[in-house]
């Protein structure tokens, strides 16, 4: 596998991931962090990091309330 090879399923994990969260937090009422290490994510913060560059808008702003 090259370098470059690797970025790319990276990033295609990543997206993934973030997508999976974006479902939790639209079905259920759940914190950021715990659907943060759901999906995988060392922290809330690196989960909001990826969220924001993914759909340009912070997890809570799907949050269901």
């Amino acid at each position: 596998m090259t370098k470059s090879s690797a970025s790319v399923i990276s990033a295609d994990l990543t997206k993934w991931r973030v997508r999976l969260g974006q479902r939790e937090l639209r079905r259920a009422n759940t914190k950021v962090k715990a659907v943060a290490r759901r999906v995988g994510f060392a922290s809330a913060e690196a989960f909001s990091r990826a969220y924001q560059r993914e759909f340009g808008r912070p997890p809570m702003d799907d949050m269901r309330v």
